[in-house]
């Protein structure tokens, strides 16, 4: 390991960073019912100043688990890519007054909807997951959704190795 990734630092998103923080002595059935909590109200939110409290909390979550910043530009760059899309194509077909509001609503909720997620990866290990997931559902259904959540960093760089060796064939791939 290089030394910022003794400090807790991976270069890959959504991966597990040890730390003493609050959030890392929680325990993982709390995280994952906050997780769950936040994205449920990140879905049901409306109104800018809902998005605003739930933002805040969020926030206020990731920061007090001593992620950092450059762990938070890791996790949240392709949902900022994303959100980019969703306000230009809003905008495209409802005209920029119309579709402004509606375009970011809809990219800060599916943003607000992962976040609490990449909280739960970031802080919590997997035993201490599995743990937690045993109380609302069977042994192995609990290994099967912990181990789907742990590859979707794995996942992410394969494909982006993939795109990479593609391009460097000269094939118009884009991500």
């Amino acid at each position: 390991y290089s030394p910022t990734e003794r400090a807790g630092f991976r270069k890959s998103a959504f991966q597990y960073c040890a730390a003493n923080s609050p959030i890392h002595r929680l325990g993982g059935g709390w995280k994952i019912l906050v997780a769950l909590v936040l994205s449920a109200a990140a879905v049901a939110a409306r109104e800018w100043w809902t998005l605003m409290i739930l933002l805040a909390l969020n926030l206020a979550c990731y920061f007090s688990a001593r992620l950092g910043l450059a762990n938070f530009w890791r996790d949240i760059r392709i949902f900022l890519v994303q959100l980019s899309v969703i306000l230009l194509l809003y905008m495209l077909k409802y005209g920029p007054a119309e579709g402004f509001w509606p375009g970011l609503r809809t990219g800060s909720q599916i943003l607000l909807l992962f976040l609490p997620s990449i909280v739960l990866l970031r802080t919590t290990q997997g035993s201490q997951m599995m743990e937690g997931l045993k109380w609302v559902m069977p042994r192995r259904l609990s290994f099967l959704l912990f181990t789907s959540l742990r590859f979707v960093p794995f996942f992410i760089r394969e494909i982006r190795e993939i795109t990479m060796a593609q391009q460097l064939r000269g094939a118009p791939v884009g991500i």
